[in-house]
């Protein structure tokens, strides 16, 4: 499952993070346009935090999107090479 959401996550983020920028753009958090940005703004975070959690639960490292061979990265940091083929997740 968290293999297919890695997929999904580099196609969904940004423009996600766009939606959201535009739907808070007008500064009224009352609003229900700023509602629903916040609440899709909310769902972005724990969706960050939840896949934290796993890979930190399971201590075996990421898989690599390209390869599949598993790299060890700390939580929380900027994504490394894969030693094997070079892609950064």
């Amino acid at each position: 499952m968290w293999q297919r959401y890695r997929k999904w996550k580099s196609a969904i983020l940004f423009p996600a993070i766009g939606i959201v920028t535009l739907l808070l753009s007008d500064q009224q958090f009352d609003s229900p346009r700023g509602k629903v940005g916040i609440g899709i703004g909310v769902a972005l975070l724990v969706a960050y935090l939840a896949e934290e959690i796993v890979w930190m639960v399971q201590r075996r490292g990421r898989p690599c999107l390209r390869c599949g061979i598993r790299v060890h990265v700390k939580s929380f940091r900027w994504p490394i090479p894969c030693p094997h083929c070079g892609r950064k997740d």
